[in-house]
């Protein structure tokens, strides 16, 4: 990835002086992903997962908010952004494997399944 790219996440990512609005927060989060996924030069895959973002984000993002999922993404997000650009790849999976592996978490604990009747 070149420098502009990084420039480019960071502009995305903004800064800690905005409130913290679900829906804005949703788009910047999908807008960054899709400036990552479009660096890999696979159009077919990156429109798939637009489409399931979308979906996700219509389903999830109640619960999202209800449980303060995204509340600290700009921190996280720049963070994996810094690591990258330093070449720490390892270290950067690894926040990443530990993050998702957390989210899912809170999303399943506070997930309400209706039983099948």
């Amino acid at each position: 990835m070149s420098a502009s790219v990084f420039t480019d996440l960071r502009k995305i990512l903004g800064d800690e002086t905005s409130d913290w609005k679900p829906l804005e927060t949703a788009e910047k989060h999908w807008a960054f992903h899709d400036l990552l996924y479009s660096r890999a030069a696979r159009p077919r895959s990156a429109a798939i997962l637009q489409t399931l973002n979308g979906h996700l984000v219509r389903y999830m993002l109640p619960l999202w908010t209800s449980v303060n999922i995204g509340v600290d993404w700009r921190s996280h997000h720049l963070r994996l952004v810094e690591l990258v650009e330093a070449g720490a790849y390892k270290n950067a999976s690894e926040e990443l494997k530990a993050d998702l592996l957390q989210t899912k978490s809170r999303v399943l604990e506070n997930l309400a399944i209706d039983p099948v009747h």
